[in-house]
């Protein structure tokens, strides 16, 4: 029984004894974090950058992977040639002139078809959905519309 009781006490003690030291220890690192904290501590070299060639040992000898290849650039392809719509590639003007009754008229080949086509049409006619615009004797050129696209082409091209 004496045993317990002397055990009892010497818990009851360093129980004691801890709760204090850890009061006395939380109240100083709280005055420790105060003074930290304060103005008169924090000064300009705290703050301060540190300048990279201090990491130029570091970067040298690359632990951490190598550098990626140098890619030398690709040269620079000339622009492409814009292709002409389609109905510029299949139609070309053959004749343009004035008619027995002086009205302009067109003769086209239109290339869509095998064999060629050649197609005559006056000012404001209209044949396989193209609609002859205007006419230029002295040009020799002639505007043909097809939807809501219009071309201008000349005899030869």
């Amino acid at each position: 029984m004496k045993f317990f009781k002397f055990s009892f006490i010497v818990f009851c003690f360093a129980g004691i004894f801890i709760s204090l030291l850890y009061l006395v220890l939380s109240k100083q690192s709280d005055n420790l974090n105060k003074e930290l904290i304060t103005e008169e501590h924090v000064t300009l070299e705290a703050i301060a950058v540190v300048p990279l060639e201090t990491y130029h040992p570091i970067i040298d000898r690359m632990p951490f992977e190598k550098a990626p290849p140098v890619v030398a650039p690709l040269p620079l392809l000339p622009p492409p040639i814009p292709t002409p719509p389609p109905l510029v590639r299949a139609i070309h003007i053959q004749a343009v002139f004035k008619n027995t009754e002086g009205r302009t008229a067109v003769v086209y080949s239109n290339r869509f078809f095998n064999p060629v086509k050649y197609i005559y049409l006056e000012v404001g006619e209209t044949k396989d959905d193209i609609l002859l615009v205007e006419a230029d004797i002295l040009a020799q050129t002639a505007t043909l519309m097809k939807g809501d696209k219009a071309i201008t082409l000349k005899v030869g091209e």
